[in-house]
């Protein structure tokens, strides 16, 4: 089988679990909810599995340099602040307080220990998700023939899972 071919399958095989996960966790009860955690699995699954059996490659990890984790850290400051102000200024009126109060609730997050341990456990789990997922697997199997294509269809992938996340 040709890589294109090959990259087109592995695609295929990726992309619509997120969609799939989603959709049946909205809609079939707990037994969606055990879909989803499916879907997820094959989200970090697929990608290894992939690498090591169908393309034969070894698994390798490159470590951020420390000049990008301070550049990272510095921009860091300004879009936070960018956030505060939009949603402080433009957005809270539109927040249903109570009723994100009442979520928190449901999922026990109810001290600070417990929310900020959710809150920060969540933004580093998804964070390497789409680190390992999409800039490193899809971006990689994206292979159109230019530089400018692969660049675009990755983007529009991307663009396409940050709207399913939404939805869930």
């Amino acid at each position: 089988m040709k890589s294109k071919n090959r990259a087109l399958l592995a695609l295929t095989l990726l992309l619509p679990a997120p969609l799939i996960g989603i959709v049946a966790s909205l809609n079939f009860g707990s037994i969606g909810q055990g879909i989803w955690f499916v879907m997820k699995v094959w989200l970090v699954a697929m990608p290894v599995l992939w690498l090591l059996l169908i393309d034969k490659e070894k698994l390798s990890w490159s470590l951020s340099s420390l000049r990008g984790i301070v550049v990272g850290g510095i921009w860091s400051i300004p879009v936070g602040c960018a956030i505060w102000l939009l949603y402080s200024y433009c957005l809270e009126t539109y927040v249903d307080k109570e009723g994100i109060r009442q979520q928190i609730e449901l999922f026990g997050l109810t001290t600070p220990v417990m929310f900020w341990s959710f809150a920060i456990m969540i933004s580093f789990i998804n964070a390497l998700m789409e680190e390992y997922v999409w800039r490193w697997f899809v971006y990689t199997k994206c292979m159109l023939g230019s530089y400018f294509g692969k660049r675009t269809m990755s983007s529009m992938l991307q663009m396409v899972n940050c709207f399913e996340s939404t939805k869930n």
